[in-house]
């Protein structure tokens, strides 16, 4: 609806609420009718339900478990619990087209992250040599005790900062999995594979990449929509999002992202 047809009726509903009888709807009592009966669909994200009955609700679709459903209406956050067996056909319908596109799922996740990383020198002739090995274990979580999420892609970056190219990035790393349907309160691990890497960052001879950092992004599997993403540096992953897909491993970029070979 266009916002000024939207600020219109909604200050005609204020007049009449308070008893006022604005000109236009005292001449048009058809179309007053009309903006009464779409007033409850206002709402984004809300549908029309009607049981076998005839009674109408209009709200927003929250959960269904077994033959039953959970809505809430918008315009006072009041939940209701209909039962599946009373909706008519083409309420049924939608429910179903809902439950098809995965809209009882949830979209809430947490990730935690461990690099395994331990050092070393790498020469017993050049002290300045390290040796990092990592074993980095991604974990993603359903916080939500009451709704299962939906199905996505994790993909997981290890970032390192070159020495000799300030500011730039070096990924060192990329690995992406599928993540299954998390139930309530269930959460799933994912192994990358084992990475060792060396530099050296002090003296006239520098070399290499020192460790950064890491990027965790949960992914729509079909167009690459970043759903959550958490980062080190925390600035990273919301700086850059969707961006970081399309990076590849063993390759330097600049502050930007834009490849530098």
């Amino acid at each position: 609806m266009d916002d000024r047809l939207h600020d219109w009726v909604h200050l005609n509903h204020i007049a009449i609420m308070n008893r006022i009888k604005p000109p236009l709807l005292r001449r048009f009592p058809a179309l007053m009718a009309a903006l009464f009966a779409g007033m409850g669909a206002l709402h984004a994200g809300e549908v029309a339900l009607r049981n076998k009955d005839g009674k109408s609700l209009t709200a927003r679709l929250l959960d269904i478990k077994g033959d039953k459903l959970t809505v809430m209406r918008e315009a006072d956050k009041k939940r209701f619990t209909l039962d599946l067996a009373q909706l008519d056909d083409a309420s049924r319908a939608k429910v179903d087209d809902w439950v098809k596109a995965g809209g009882h799922l949830s979209e809430r996740y947490v990730i935690e992250f461990s690099s395994g990383k331990s050092g070393k020198n790498s020469s017993q002739y050049y002290d300045d040599d390290r040796t990092v090995n990592m074993e980095p274990v991604i974990v993603v979580r359903n916080p939500d005790p009451n709704a299962a999420t939906k199905p996505a892609k994790v993909t997981a970056l290890l970032l390192g900062r070159p020495l000799n190219e300030r500011g730039a990035y070096h990924v060192f790393a990329t690995e992406t999995f599928d993540l299954p349907s998390l139930e309530g309160g269930k959460q799933t691990p994912f192994l990358m594979k084992r990475f060792k890497h060396t530099y050296d960052g002090r003296g006239d001879y520098k070399y290499g990449s020192r460790y950064l950092g890491w990027v965790v992004l949960i992914h729509d599997p079909e167009n690459k929509r970043v759903i959550h993403s958490q980062s080190v540096p925390t600035t990273l992953a919301g700086k850059h999002g969707g961006k970081f897909l399309d990076l590849k491993a063993d390759s330097i970029y600049d502050a930007e992202l834009r490849d530098m070979k």
